[in-house]
Formats: C-alpha cells, structure tokens, sequence
C-alpha cells in the first residue's frame, strides 16, 4: 500500500477559518453520534473536526488514527458488506473510498474533478495522512488543553479516515418530523389519504392507497418509462414498488427525500417544508403543495373505509 501524502477537499478553506475557527471548519462543533456516520467507527481513530461542503444535506466528520492504511482498509472491508469500493490515486493523493449506497451514480474510475461529488455521497475515505500539512491546526489545538488529545493524533497520526453521511433532522428538531402523517388535500387524487412516516434513523416510507396508485396509473400511462403501456399495466408496476422507501434529510426548512426505487416521480425530492404540531406542508419542486396531519401516536392508522 503506497503512503502518498494527501490533502483533504476542503482543506483550502481553512486559511480563512484559522482566523475564525468554527465558522467554515467545524472546530466547535461536537462529534457526531456513531448512528449518524453510516458506517462503523474505528476503534482507535481520534475525532479531529467536522467539515462542510456546498450540499446543506451532508456533512464530513474527519478521524485520525496511527494504524497504517492498510490495516484501516482491511477493517472496513470485512465490517461493510454492502458497499462499492473505489481507488483513486495521482501523483499527489491515494484514497480509498467505501460508498454506502450501492446505486450511487459515482464513477467506479474517477477523475479527480469527480472527487467533490463525494461531498454529497455517503461514504468513508481513507488517505495516507501527512502531518505537516496541519501544522496550523496543531497549534490551534495545542493552545486549548481539551483539544491536546486531537493535537498528538495529528502529530502522530498515519491515516485519516473521512465519514461523510446526510445531516439527519433528528440533529436539528428532535421529534419535530419524526413521527407518521397522512396527506388531508381531497382533491389531490395522487396524494389523499397517503401515509408518509419519517423514522429516527434517517429513513422515510411514503405509502400509497389504490386511489392513489389508480391516479398515478392513470395520468403515467404511454408516457415516458411507460410508453407503450396501459393505466393496468402501470397500476401493477407502481403497486409492486408501494410502499416508497428512501432516506430524508432536512436542515431548517429545506427538505430532501431520496429513494433508489420510487412510486413518485424522481429519485430525488426537494423542497420547503413547514412542520407544526399537528401538520406538516411540503412544497416538493414540481409537485402540488401537500398538506399532511399527524397521526395519533405517530402510528398509521388503519385503512380508510370507502
């Protein structure tokens, strides 16, 4: 295994944010829980900082650790058994990326301008670490004595490991969204009487009633996927993937709704969100504004009579 000095993405920012740390560096902020990284946490890596990129759903938490690269691999490889791995290496950098979704769009071969769409996947980097690139962080830490142990690991450190996972809502309104809740609009056919359940873990599940998949059918027939096909046909296409699942994310009031295999439109949903006690209104990019109620003790109710 090659030891290549490395550098990371958002490195080049930290001339502006040594002068006011925190702000862009993520120098105050507290680790992140061991459920939020989506995957395991390594069991002699030091928590040194958590980054941000330009994608407000995501964020990067970056480890240190004196193991050698090889061992961290080795580690990862044999605790994540659903993932694509991934090399890149150039005269400058050698990493080694773990993607945790396995439809995830990014290249098996990258280029290096590919390398910031990793600020919007969830995955794990590991680089050969170079201290003297952190020399400034070092010092920063040395000067504040609850942050020396976070300075002897870059001093000494060997790899760095990088987890960047989707900011949950749970880490911004605990209990706010959590919970399941039905859409109450009567003259959205698609959408009336749906369930939408969002779970602390970072998953949703949107399930759909046959008017609602009869509606979806009908308008999707001889349309695109579905060219060449009946509302019957559709029907049965749409009923086979209900309900919807995916993984949600919500800082403030933007919303982000993901799913590989989804009933309703796109993979990806976006959108402003508006969540009270009782109600929740989306207001989704191309998709009627939807009003949801919350249902008693955040369980779907049983079937509506009709």
């Amino acid at each position: 295994m090659k030891h290549i000095a490395s550098f990371i993405l958002v490195f080049a920012f930290f001339g502006i944010t040594y002068a006011q740390p925190g702000i862009q560096s993520g120098l105050n902020e507290k680790e992140p829980a061991k459920r939020h990284l989506g995957a395991p946490l390594y069991p002699r890596a030091v928590y040194i900082r958590t980054t941000h990129g330009l994608d407000p759903y995501h964020e990067t938490a970056e480890y240190v650790t004196v193991d050698d690269t090889s061992t961290v691999i080795g580690f990862f490889e044999t605790r994540l058994h659903e993932k694509r791995e991934i090399t890149y290496e150039d005269k400058d950098t050698y990493l080694v990326i773990f993607l945790l979704k396995t439809w995830s769009s990014f290249p098996d071969s990258p280029p290096k301008e590919a390398l910031t769409m990793l600020e919007r996947e969830p995955n794990v980097q590991l680089r050969a670490f170079d201290a003297n690139k952190y020399k400034p962080l070092i010092e920063f830490f040395d000067r504040r004595p609850e942050r020396k142990a976070r300075a002897e690991a870059l001093r000494d450190g060997r790899t760095m490991i990088l987890y960047t996972y989707r900011i949950s809502e749970v880490d911004r309104s605990p209990g706010k969204l959590i919970g399941a809740w039905r859409e109450s609009d009567r003259d959205l056919r698609k959408y009336w009487g749906s369930v939408l359940e969002f779970m602390p873990n970072g998953f949703y599940k949107h399930t759909f009633t046959e008017e609602n998949l009869k509606a979806m059918a009908e308008q999707y027939a001889g349309t695109g996927p579905f060219k060449g096909m009946g509302s019957e046909v559709v029907k049965k296409i749409l009923s086979s993937k209900n309900p919807e699942t995916g993984t949600y994310a919500i800082t403030k009031n933007v919303i982000s709704l993901e799913s590989s295999n989804p009933v309703d439109g796109e993979r990806m949903k976006n959108g402003l969100s508006n969540i009270g006690n009782a109600s929740l209104l989306l207001e989704l990019v191309n998709k009627p504004k939807m009003v949801f109620v919350r249902l008693h003790d955040n369980r779907p109710e049983p079937p509506m009579k009709r």
